[in-house]
Protein backbone atom coordinates (compact mmCIF):
# COMPACT_ATOMS: atom_id res chain seq x y z
CA UNK A 1 0.00 0.00 0.00
CA UNK A 2 3.03 2.22 0.98
CA UNK A 3 4.69 1.58 -2.16
CA UNK A 4 1.46 2.22 -4.24
CA UNK A 5 0.75 5.59 -2.52
CA UNK A 6 4.45 6.82 -3.22
CA UNK A 7 4.37 6.16 -6.88
CA UNK A 8 1.40 8.55 -7.36
CA UNK A 9 3.40 10.81 -5.35
CA UNK A 10 4.69 12.94 -8.58
CA UNK A 11 1.27 14.20 -9.23
CA UNK A 12 0.37 14.74 -6.17
CA UNK A 13 0.21 19.11 -4.75
CA UNK A 14 2.32 20.60 -1.80
CA UNK A 15 -0.30 19.37 0.85
CA UNK A 16 -0.96 15.99 0.13
CA UNK A 17 2.72 15.47 0.09
CA UNK A 18 2.99 17.25 3.60
CA UNK A 19 0.02 15.20 4.63
CA UNK A 20 0.97 11.98 3.55
CA UNK A 21 4.60 12.64 5.13
CA UNK A 22 3.21 13.60 8.70
CA UNK A 23 1.28 10.08 8.49
CA UNK A 24 4.81 8.50 7.36
CA UNK A 25 6.09 9.93 10.39
CA UNK A 26 4.40 7.31 12.70
CA UNK A 27 5.38 4.83 10.35
CA UNK A 28 8.17 2.07 12.03
CA UNK A 29 9.76 1.56 8.43
CA UNK A 30 12.40 4.36 7.72
CA UNK A 31 12.95 3.35 4.51
CA UNK A 32 9.98 4.60 2.97
CA UNK A 33 10.98 7.68 4.56
CA UNK A 34 13.75 7.76 2.39
CA UNK A 35 11.81 6.75 -0.69
CA UNK A 36 9.62 9.71 0.17
CA UNK A 37 12.65 12.31 0.30
CA UNK A 38 13.53 10.74 -3.33
CA UNK A 39 10.35 11.77 -4.61
CA UNK A 40 10.20 15.20 -2.93
CA UNK A 41 13.86 15.99 -3.37
CA UNK A 42 13.40 15.38 -7.35
CA UNK A 43 10.27 17.31 -7.80
CA UNK A 44 9.78 19.81 -5.18
CA UNK A 45 13.09 19.75 -3.16
CA UNK A 46 12.59 23.60 -1.17
CA UNK A 47 8.99 22.28 -0.72
CA UNK A 48 10.22 18.62 1.00
CA UNK A 49 13.11 20.53 3.39
CA UNK A 50 9.99 22.97 4.41
CA UNK A 51 8.07 20.18 5.19
CA UNK A 52 10.90 17.84 7.02
CA UNK A 53 11.28 21.37 9.32
CA UNK A 54 7.86 21.38 10.19
CA UNK A 55 8.27 18.10 11.82
CA UNK A 56 10.22 18.43 15.20
CA UNK A 57 13.09 15.84 14.52
CA UNK A 58 16.50 16.44 13.50
CA UNK A 59 17.00 13.24 12.05
CA UNK A 60 14.61 13.87 9.34
CA UNK A 61 15.91 16.81 8.32
CA UNK A 62 19.64 15.02 8.13
CA UNK A 63 18.01 12.31 6.41
CA UNK A 64 16.48 14.67 3.66
CA UNK A 65 19.44 16.92 2.65
CA UNK A 66 21.19 13.25 2.71
CA UNK A 67 19.31 12.15 -0.10
CA UNK A 68 18.82 16.11 -1.76
CA UNK A 69 22.82 16.24 -1.42
CA UNK A 70 23.14 12.95 -3.25
CA UNK A 71 21.11 14.09 -6.38
CA UNK A 72 21.84 18.07 -6.11
CA UNK A 73 24.93 18.86 -3.56
CA UNK A 74 25.08 22.49 -4.63
CA UNK A 75 21.56 23.39 -4.13
CA UNK A 76 21.44 21.39 -0.95
CA UNK A 77 24.24 23.64 0.48
CA UNK A 78 23.14 26.65 -0.11
CA UNK A 79 19.89 25.62 2.36
CA UNK A 80 21.87 24.73 4.96
CA UNK A 81 22.52 28.51 5.76
CA UNK A 82 19.40 28.13 7.80
CA UNK A 83 20.02 24.65 9.47
CA UNK A 84 22.44 23.01 12.11
CA UNK A 85 25.28 23.49 9.48
CA UNK A 86 28.14 21.60 10.57
CA UNK A 87 26.99 17.52 11.37
CA UNK A 88 24.33 17.85 8.35
CA UNK A 89 26.93 18.86 5.40
CA UNK A 90 29.79 16.61 6.84
CA UNK A 91 26.95 13.64 6.57
CA UNK A 92 25.65 15.00 3.04
CA UNK A 93 29.12 15.68 1.58
CA UNK A 94 30.31 12.54 2.58
CA UNK A 95 27.63 10.85 1.20
CA UNK A 96 27.71 12.38 -1.56
CA UNK A 97 31.92 11.80 -1.96
CA UNK A 98 31.27 7.82 -1.00
CA UNK A 99 28.69 7.45 -4.19
CA UNK A 100 30.43 9.86 -6.67
CA UNK A 101 34.00 9.16 -6.55
CA UNK A 102 34.16 10.30 -10.51
CA UNK A 103 33.07 13.83 -9.33
CA UNK A 104 35.85 14.30 -6.25
CA UNK A 105 38.64 15.91 -8.13
CA UNK A 106 35.95 18.62 -9.71
CA UNK A 107 34.90 19.89 -6.08
CA UNK A 108 38.27 19.53 -4.98
CA UNK A 109 39.41 22.37 -7.21
CA UNK A 110 35.68 24.10 -7.50
CA UNK A 111 35.00 23.89 -3.53
CA UNK A 112 38.68 25.04 -2.47
CA UNK A 113 38.54 25.82 1.47
CA UNK A 114 35.58 24.35 2.49
CA UNK A 115 36.36 22.86 6.31
CA UNK A 116 33.72 20.02 5.99
CA UNK A 117 34.42 18.95 2.19
CA UNK A 118 38.05 18.64 3.97
CA UNK A 119 36.53 16.12 6.39
CA UNK A 120 35.01 14.24 4.19
CA UNK A 121 37.33 13.75 1.88
CA UNK A 122 39.76 13.05 4.59
CA UNK A 123 37.38 10.16 5.43
CA UNK A 124 37.69 8.74 1.92
CA UNK A 125 41.16 9.70 1.09
CA UNK A 126 41.86 6.07 -1.00
CA UNK A 127 39.62 7.87 -3.82
CA UNK A 128 41.36 10.94 -3.97
CA UNK A 129 42.99 11.81 -6.99
CA UNK A 130 46.64 12.58 -7.27
CA UNK A 131 46.15 16.02 -8.24
CA UNK A 132 43.74 16.62 -4.96
CA UNK A 133 46.16 15.98 -2.79
CA UNK A 134 48.12 19.27 -2.64
CA UNK A 135 44.18 21.36 -2.29
CA UNK A 136 43.47 18.88 0.42
CA UNK A 137 46.76 19.92 2.12
CA UNK A 138 46.47 23.43 1.70
CA UNK A 139 42.70 23.12 3.21
CA UNK A 140 44.00 21.33 6.25
CA UNK A 141 46.51 24.29 7.60
CA UNK A 142 42.71 25.78 8.11
CA UNK A 143 41.96 22.62 10.44
CA UNK A 144 42.67 23.16 14.33
CA UNK A 145 43.22 19.28 14.46
CA UNK A 146 46.46 18.14 13.61
CA UNK A 147 44.79 14.68 12.94
CA UNK A 148 43.58 15.91 9.65
CA UNK A 149 46.96 16.87 8.72
CA UNK A 150 48.28 13.95 9.37
CA UNK A 151 45.88 11.94 7.49
CA UNK A 152 46.77 14.06 4.73
CA UNK A 153 50.22 13.58 4.54
CA UNK A 154 50.41 10.11 5.22
CA UNK A 155 47.80 9.68 1.98
CA UNK A 156 49.70 12.08 -0.01
CA UNK A 157 52.91 10.51 0.26
CA UNK A 158 51.99 6.80 -0.37
CA UNK A 159 51.53 8.94 -3.91
CA UNK A 160 54.26 11.16 -4.06
CA UNK A 161 56.46 11.24 -0.64
CA UNK A 162 58.79 14.11 -2.19
CA UNK A 163 56.22 16.61 -2.58
CA UNK A 164 54.50 15.32 0.62
CA UNK A 165 58.07 16.19 2.37
CA UNK A 166 58.24 19.42 0.89
CA UNK A 167 54.74 20.68 1.58
CA UNK A 168 55.35 19.39 5.53
CA UNK A 169 58.55 21.40 5.56
CA UNK A 170 56.83 24.19 4.64
CA UNK A 171 54.17 24.37 7.19
CA UNK A 172 54.15 27.38 9.73
CA UNK A 173 52.82 25.53 12.29
CA UNK A 174 55.68 23.72 14.16
CA UNK A 175 52.95 21.18 15.84
CA UNK A 176 51.49 20.02 12.15
CA UNK A 177 55.49 20.65 10.76
CA UNK A 178 56.86 17.82 12.77
CA UNK A 179 53.46 15.66 12.86
CA UNK A 180 53.07 15.81 9.06
CA UNK A 181 56.94 15.52 8.42
CA UNK A 182 56.73 12.26 10.65
CA UNK A 183 53.37 11.06 8.67
CA UNK A 184 55.32 10.96 5.78
CA UNK A 185 58.61 9.83 6.74
CA UNK A 186 56.44 6.21 8.04
CA UNK A 187 54.37 5.72 5.28
CA UNK A 188 57.53 5.52 2.94
CA UNK A 189 59.50 3.93 5.37
CA UNK A 190 56.72 1.34 5.43
CA UNK A 191 57.12 0.88 1.32
CA UNK A 192 60.95 2.00 0.89
CA UNK A 193 62.92 1.99 3.97
CA UNK A 194 66.37 2.99 2.60
CA UNK A 195 64.48 6.08 0.17
CA UNK A 196 62.44 7.09 3.82
CA UNK A 197 66.24 7.14 5.74
CA UNK A 198 67.39 9.06 2.43
CA UNK A 199 64.98 11.91 3.13
CA UNK A 200 65.58 12.24 6.48
CA UNK A 201 69.19 12.83 5.65
CA UNK A 202 68.01 15.93 3.27
CA UNK A 203 66.05 17.60 6.05
CA UNK A 204 67.90 21.16 6.87
CA UNK A 205 69.57 20.88 9.86
CA UNK A 206 68.08 22.62 13.25
CA UNK A 207 64.86 22.11 16.13
CA UNK A 208 62.61 19.90 13.25
CA UNK A 209 65.39 18.00 12.11
CA UNK A 210 66.20 17.27 15.64
CA UNK A 211 62.43 16.41 16.73
CA UNK A 212 61.47 14.70 14.11
CA UNK A 213 64.94 12.59 14.78
CA UNK A 214 63.46 11.04 17.66
CA UNK A 215 59.53 10.29 16.08
CA UNK A 216 61.64 8.95 13.15
CA UNK A 217 63.69 6.29 15.32
CA UNK A 218 60.51 5.24 17.43
CA UNK A 219 58.70 4.46 13.92
CA UNK A 220 62.42 2.27 12.82
CA UNK A 221 62.58 0.81 16.16
CA UNK A 222 58.83 -0.95 15.55
CA UNK A 223 60.90 -2.91 12.57
CA UNK A 224 63.51 -3.22 13.76
CA UNK A 225 65.60 -2.26 16.96
CA UNK A 226 68.65 -3.17 16.57
CA UNK A 227 68.89 -0.82 12.83
CA UNK A 228 67.09 1.90 14.38
CA UNK A 229 70.08 1.81 17.00
CA UNK A 230 72.41 1.53 14.68
CA UNK A 231 71.04 4.57 12.63
CA UNK A 232 70.98 6.97 16.14
CA UNK A 233 74.45 5.91 16.86
CA UNK A 234 75.16 7.53 13.20
CA UNK A 235 73.46 10.76 13.64
CA UNK A 236 75.42 13.73 13.61
CA UNK A 237 74.38 15.75 16.54
CA UNK A 238 74.11 15.09 20.36
CA UNK A 239 70.72 16.54 20.29
CA UNK A 240 69.47 14.52 17.55
CA UNK A 241 70.95 11.72 18.99
CA UNK A 242 69.77 12.01 22.62
CA UNK A 243 65.96 12.62 20.63
CA UNK A 244 66.58 9.14 18.70
CA UNK A 245 67.45 7.44 21.67
CA UNK A 246 64.17 8.39 23.54
CA UNK A 247 62.40 6.96 20.54
CA UNK A 248 64.46 3.64 20.69
CA UNK A 249 64.56 2.61 24.11
CA UNK A 250 60.68 1.84 25.09
CA UNK A 251 60.92 -0.55 22.16
CA UNK A 252 64.25 -1.96 23.61
CA UNK A 253 62.98 -1.78 27.14
CA UNK A 254 60.01 -3.86 26.42
CA UNK A 255 61.98 -6.70 24.23
CA UNK A 256 64.99 -6.64 27.04
CA UNK A 257 64.87 -4.49 29.95
CA UNK A 258 68.12 -5.17 31.25
CA UNK A 259 69.89 -4.41 27.81
CA UNK A 260 67.83 -0.95 27.32
CA UNK A 261 69.10 -0.12 30.94
CA UNK A 262 72.73 -1.33 30.31
CA UNK A 263 72.88 0.03 26.98
CA UNK A 264 71.60 3.66 28.35
CA UNK A 265 74.47 3.41 31.03
CA UNK A 266 77.08 2.75 28.57
CA UNK A 267 76.08 5.32 26.62
CA UNK A 268 75.58 7.82 29.61
CA UNK A 269 71.74 8.86 28.78
CA UNK A 270 70.03 10.47 31.39
CA UNK A 271 66.59 9.41 31.62
CA UNK A 272 65.91 12.95 32.78
CA UNK A 273 66.82 14.48 29.57
CA UNK A 274 64.44 12.52 27.05
CA UNK A 275 61.43 13.80 25.90
CA UNK A 276 58.92 12.92 28.77
CA UNK A 277 56.40 11.39 26.07
CA UNK A 278 59.49 8.41 26.07
CA UNK A 279 60.69 8.43 29.32
CA UNK A 280 56.76 7.70 30.45
CA UNK A 281 56.38 4.82 27.48
CA UNK A 282 60.41 3.64 29.06
CA UNK A 283 59.05 3.66 32.37
CA UNK A 284 55.87 1.59 31.39
CA UNK A 285 58.04 -1.07 29.22
CA UNK A 286 59.93 -1.40 32.30
CA UNK A 287 57.17 -2.35 34.79
CA UNK A 288 56.80 -6.29 34.58
CA UNK A 289 60.45 -6.42 35.20
CA UNK A 290 60.59 -4.00 37.88
CA UNK A 291 57.65 -5.38 39.47
CA UNK A 292 59.72 -9.17 39.83
CA UNK A 293 63.06 -7.49 40.72
CA UNK A 294 62.30 -3.79 42.42
CA UNK A 295 65.35 -3.65 44.18
CA UNK A 296 67.28 -4.41 40.85
CA UNK A 297 65.22 -2.05 38.64
CA UNK A 298 65.72 1.11 41.24
CA UNK A 299 69.02 0.43 41.56
CA UNK A 300 69.76 0.55 37.86
CA UNK A 301 67.11 3.49 37.48
CA UNK A 302 69.06 5.25 39.79
CA UNK A 303 72.46 5.75 37.39
CA UNK A 304 70.57 7.16 35.14
CA UNK A 305 67.90 9.31 36.74
CA UNK A 306 68.05 11.77 39.86
CA UNK A 307 64.05 11.56 40.79
CA UNK A 308 61.43 9.01 40.55
CA UNK A 309 57.67 9.02 39.24
CA UNK A 310 55.61 8.25 41.87
CA UNK A 311 52.75 6.75 39.40
CA UNK A 312 55.28 4.14 38.03
CA UNK A 313 56.32 3.50 41.59
CA UNK A 314 52.88 2.74 42.73
CA UNK A 315 52.51 -0.12 39.86
CA UNK A 316 55.35 -1.86 40.37
CA UNK A 317 55.34 -1.76 44.15
CA UNK A 318 51.39 -1.24 45.38
CA UNK A 319 52.60 -1.76 49.25
CA UNK A 320 54.99 1.49 50.45
CA UNK A 321 55.88 -0.04 53.04
CA UNK A 322 57.76 -2.57 50.67
CA UNK A 323 59.01 0.11 48.19
CA UNK A 324 59.96 2.68 51.17
CA UNK A 325 62.23 -0.48 52.83
CA UNK A 326 63.74 -1.10 49.36
CA UNK A 327 64.49 2.05 48.42
CA UNK A 328 66.82 2.31 52.16
CA UNK A 329 68.83 -0.28 50.39
CA UNK A 330 70.36 2.27 47.61
CA UNK A 331 73.40 4.61 47.91
CA UNK A 332 72.71 7.72 48.90
CA UNK A 333 71.28 10.25 46.19
CA UNK A 334 68.77 12.44 44.85
CA UNK A 335 66.78 9.74 42.61
CA UNK A 336 66.61 7.24 46.32
CA UNK A 337 65.21 10.60 48.24
CA UNK A 338 62.77 11.15 45.52
CA UNK A 339 61.57 7.86 45.39
CA UNK A 340 61.51 7.77 49.15
CA UNK A 341 59.23 10.47 48.60
CA UNK A 342 56.90 9.14 46.61
CA UNK A 343 56.77 6.05 48.47
CA UNK A 344 56.19 7.98 52.16
CA UNK A 345 53.75 10.04 50.94
CA UNK A 346 51.59 7.28 49.56
CA UNK A 347 51.94 5.63 52.83
CA UNK A 348 51.16 8.74 55.43
CA UNK A 349 48.31 8.90 52.95
CA UNK A 350 47.42 5.32 53.42
CA UNK A 351 48.40 4.05 56.78
CA UNK A 352 49.61 7.04 58.53
CA UNK A 353 49.89 5.19 62.30
CA UNK A 354 52.30 2.34 60.43
CA UNK A 355 54.16 5.43 58.43
CA UNK A 356 55.24 7.37 61.91
CA UNK A 357 57.10 3.84 63.88
CA UNK A 358 58.53 3.56 60.65
CA UNK A 359 59.79 7.38 60.01
CA UNK A 360 61.48 7.39 63.54
CA UNK A 361 63.73 4.61 63.22
CA UNK A 362 65.21 6.31 59.83
CA UNK A 363 68.86 7.26 60.73
CA UNK A 364 69.27 9.23 57.53
CA UNK A 365 68.38 12.93 58.50
CA UNK A 366 67.20 14.00 55.14
CA UNK A 367 64.76 11.76 54.97
CA UNK A 368 63.25 11.64 58.08
CA UNK A 369 62.77 15.50 57.45
CA UNK A 370 61.08 14.28 54.50
CA UNK A 371 58.99 11.68 56.37
CA UNK A 372 58.29 14.67 59.07
CA UNK A 373 57.06 17.10 56.33
CA UNK A 374 55.06 14.20 54.75
CA UNK A 375 53.78 12.74 58.08
CA UNK A 376 52.83 16.97 58.87
CA UNK A 377 50.67 16.91 55.58
CA UNK A 378 49.08 13.38 55.63
CA UNK A 379 49.68 12.04 58.85
CA UNK A 380 47.93 11.50 62.51
CA UNK A 381 46.70 14.16 64.65
CA UNK A 382 48.85 17.20 64.45
CA UNK A 383 49.21 17.51 68.72
CA UNK A 384 50.12 13.98 68.93
CA UNK A 385 52.59 14.04 65.89
CA UNK A 386 54.08 17.60 67.49
CA UNK A 387 54.95 15.94 70.96
CA UNK A 388 56.28 12.94 68.11
CA UNK A 389 58.75 15.45 66.75
CA UNK A 390 60.22 15.86 70.44
CA UNK A 391 61.78 12.48 70.52
CA UNK A 392 63.94 13.05 67.54
CA UNK A 393 67.43 13.79 67.71
CA UNK A 394 68.21 17.49 69.09
CA UNK A 395 69.80 18.65 65.85
CA UNK A 396 66.17 18.30 63.95
CA UNK A 397 63.94 18.66 66.38
CA UNK A 398 63.27 22.18 66.75
CA UNK A 399 62.80 23.28 62.84
CA UNK A 400 60.52 19.66 62.25
CA UNK A 401 58.25 20.67 65.46
CA UNK A 402 57.90 24.08 64.61
CA UNK A 403 56.64 23.04 61.01
CA UNK A 404 54.23 21.03 62.61
CA UNK A 405 52.82 22.78 65.33
CA UNK A 406 52.93 26.14 62.28
CA UNK A 407 50.65 23.56 60.12
CA UNK A 408 48.82 22.95 63.00
CA UNK A 409 48.18 26.42 63.23
CA UNK A 410 46.89 26.84 60.10
CA UNK A 411 44.50 23.70 60.04
CA UNK A 412 42.97 24.59 63.91
CA UNK A 413 44.23 27.46 65.44
CA UNK A 414 42.79 26.69 68.55
CA UNK A 415 43.91 23.53 69.15
CA UNK A 416 47.78 24.87 68.34
CA UNK A 417 47.18 27.23 71.23
CA UNK A 418 45.98 25.02 73.61
CA UNK A 419 48.98 22.92 72.78
CA UNK A 420 51.45 25.72 73.06
CA UNK A 421 49.95 26.58 76.73
CA UNK A 422 50.44 22.61 77.41
CA UNK A 423 53.71 22.40 75.92
CA UNK A 424 56.32 20.57 78.14
CA UNK A 425 59.57 21.50 76.42
CA UNK A 426 62.39 22.84 77.25
CA UNK A 427 62.59 26.82 77.55
CA UNK A 428 64.53 27.62 74.66
CA UNK A 429 61.87 25.09 72.74
CA UNK A 430 58.93 26.64 73.89
CA UNK A 431 60.16 30.46 73.09
CA UNK A 432 61.33 29.09 69.65
CA UNK A 433 57.91 27.81 69.17
CA UNK A 434 56.15 31.02 70.04
CA UNK A 435 58.44 33.05 67.80
CA UNK A 436 57.12 30.53 64.97
CA UNK A 437 53.18 30.85 65.85
CA UNK A 438 53.41 34.14 65.71
CA UNK A 439 54.08 34.78 62.29
CA UNK A 440 51.12 32.78 61.56
CA UNK A 441 47.89 34.65 60.12
CA UNK A 442 45.95 32.46 61.57
CA UNK A 443 46.18 32.81 65.71
CA UNK A 444 43.28 34.53 67.97
CA UNK A 445 44.47 38.07 68.47
CA UNK A 446 44.00 37.63 72.37
CA UNK A 447 46.24 34.39 72.18
CA UNK A 448 49.22 36.08 70.26
CA UNK A 449 49.36 38.90 72.92
CA UNK A 450 49.79 36.12 75.66
CA UNK A 451 52.63 34.72 73.26
CA UNK A 452 54.14 37.97 72.61
CA UNK A 453 54.00 38.64 76.55
CA UNK A 454 55.22 34.96 77.57
CA UNK A 455 58.71 35.87 75.83
CA UNK A 456 61.85 37.84 77.18
CA UNK A 457 61.78 41.32 76.78
CA UNK A 458 64.38 41.32 74.52
CA UNK A 459 62.52 38.50 71.94
CA UNK A 460 59.65 40.72 72.19
CA UNK A 461 60.34 44.30 70.56
CA UNK A 462 61.97 42.97 66.87
CA UNK A 463 58.21 40.78 66.80
CA UNK A 464 56.18 44.15 67.77
CA UNK A 465 55.48 45.35 64.20
CA UNK A 466 54.21 41.21 62.95
CA UNK A 467 51.78 41.53 65.81
CA UNK A 468 50.80 45.43 65.47
CA UNK A 469 49.74 43.91 61.34
CA UNK A 470 47.78 40.88 62.24
CA UNK A 471 46.19 41.82 65.11
CA UNK A 472 45.51 45.01 63.74
CA UNK A 473 43.43 43.14 61.39
CA UNK A 474 41.65 40.77 63.96
CA UNK A 475 41.19 43.67 66.85
CA UNK A 476 42.17 47.48 66.07
CA UNK A 477 40.88 48.52 69.04
CA UNK A 478 42.89 46.26 71.55
CA UNK A 479 45.81 46.74 69.41
CA UNK A 480 45.59 50.21 70.23
CA UNK A 481 45.89 50.32 73.84
CA UNK A 482 48.78 47.23 73.05
CA UNK A 483 50.32 50.50 71.13
CA UNK A 484 50.23 53.25 73.56
CA UNK A 485 51.82 50.89 76.65
CA UNK A 486 54.81 50.29 74.13
CA UNK A 487 57.71 51.76 74.92
CA UNK A 488 58.90 54.89 72.83
CA UNK A 489 61.43 54.32 70.64
CA UNK A 490 62.27 53.04 67.14
CA UNK A 491 60.93 49.48 67.62
CA UNK A 492 57.04 51.23 68.69
CA UNK A 493 57.77 53.26 65.77
CA UNK A 494 58.03 49.97 63.22
CA UNK A 495 54.76 48.14 65.20
CA UNK A 496 52.77 51.56 65.14
CA UNK A 497 54.14 51.78 60.53
CA UNK A 498 52.57 47.96 60.30
CA UNK A 499 49.73 49.15 62.58
CA UNK A 500 48.93 51.81 59.80
CA UNK A 501 48.76 49.38 56.43
CA UNK A 502 45.38 47.84 58.23
CA UNK A 503 44.05 51.14 59.45
CA UNK A 504 44.78 54.11 57.35
CA UNK A 505 43.25 52.00 54.04
CA UNK A 506 46.20 51.80 51.93
CA UNK A 507 44.46 48.92 50.09
CA UNK A 508 41.44 51.27 49.11
CA UNK A 509 38.93 49.26 51.60
CA UNK A 510 38.28 46.92 54.33
CA UNK A 511 36.47 46.14 58.07
CA UNK A 512 39.31 48.06 59.78
CA UNK A 513 39.55 51.59 58.37
CA UNK A 514 39.88 54.65 60.83
CA UNK A 515 41.46 57.38 58.74
CA UNK A 516 41.24 59.91 62.15
CA UNK A 517 42.98 57.01 63.90
CA UNK A 518 45.35 56.29 61.64
CA UNK A 519 46.42 60.36 61.54
CA UNK A 520 46.51 60.08 65.13
CA UNK A 521 48.90 57.41 65.29
CA UNK A 522 51.04 58.76 62.81
CA UNK A 523 51.33 61.80 64.98
CA UNK A 524 52.76 59.65 67.63
CA UNK A 525 55.68 58.08 65.47
CA UNK A 526 59.40 58.90 67.19
CA UNK A 527 61.43 59.35 63.98
CA UNK A 528 60.83 62.47 62.75
CA UNK A 529 61.73 60.78 58.76
CA UNK A 530 59.28 58.10 59.28
CA UNK A 531 56.27 60.13 61.10
CA UNK A 532 56.55 63.08 58.41
CA UNK A 533 56.05 60.00 55.27
CA UNK A 534 53.66 58.57 57.67
CA UNK A 535 51.67 61.54 57.93
CA UNK A 536 51.30 62.19 54.63
CA UNK A 537 50.60 58.50 53.63
CA UNK A 538 47.58 58.76 55.60
CA UNK A 539 46.60 62.13 55.10
CA UNK A 540 46.73 61.39 51.28
CA UNK A 541 43.97 58.37 51.33
CA UNK A 542 42.16 60.08 53.83
CA UNK A 543 41.55 63.26 51.45
CA UNK A 544 40.46 61.29 48.59
CA UNK A 545 37.79 59.47 51.42
CA UNK A 546 36.71 62.40 53.19
CA UNK A 547 39.04 65.88 52.10
CA UNK A 548 36.97 68.15 54.81
CA UNK A 549 37.38 66.05 57.81
CA UNK A 550 40.87 65.32 56.60
CA UNK A 551 41.75 69.19 55.98
CA UNK A 552 40.03 69.95 59.49
CA UNK A 553 42.52 67.25 61.41
CA UNK A 554 45.10 68.84 59.80
CA UNK A 555 44.56 72.07 61.03
CA UNK A 556 43.22 71.36 64.34
CA UNK A 557 46.74 69.45 65.00
CA UNK A 558 50.27 70.62 66.50
CA UNK A 559 52.45 70.07 63.85
CA UNK A 560 55.89 71.34 62.77
CA UNK A 561 55.20 74.36 59.98
CA UNK A 562 57.47 72.90 57.73
CA UNK A 563 56.13 69.87 57.57
CA UNK A 564 52.20 71.41 57.83
CA UNK A 565 52.87 73.35 54.46
CA UNK A 566 54.04 70.09 52.36
CA UNK A 567 50.73 68.25 53.91
CA UNK A 568 48.56 71.59 53.02
CA UNK A 569 50.18 71.64 49.70
CA UNK A 570 48.07 67.75 49.28
CA UNK A 571 44.81 69.62 49.07
CA UNK A 572 45.95 72.21 46.51
CA UNK A 573 43.89 72.14 43.21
Amino acid sequence: MWSLSLHYLDEADHDDRLAFLHRLARHPRPHLRELLFVHWAEADPHGGLAAVRAIDDWSWRAGYFKVWGGMDIKAARAALAEEEREPLEQQMIAEYVANHPDEIAQHLHGDEGNFWMLKAMIAHLNQVPPDGFPILAQWSDASHKIEDTVAVAAAWASHDPKAALIWAQSRDDIRKRHASLVAVLEEQYRHDPDSALSHFEDLPPGKSRTQVAGKFAAIMARHDVDRALEWVDSLPTQGERLKGYGGVLPHLASQSPQRALDFAGEHAIRLDRLDPQDRDRFYEALQPWATADLARALRSLARLSSHMHAPWLETVAPDPRVAAETILTLKNSSFKQSAFAAAMERWCQQAPDEALPFASSLGDEALLRQSAALLSKHGPDPSALAEWSLTLPSLMREEIHNDIVARLAQQAPSEAVAYWRGMDAGEGLKQATTRRLLSQVHLPADARFEMLESLPQDQQAPLYDSVAYHNGHEAPHATSKWLARLPVGRDRDRAISSFLRVIAGERLGGPNIDHAGAFHWAKLIDDPAIRDQRLHDTLSIWRFADPEAARAALQESSIEDQTRSALEALFEP
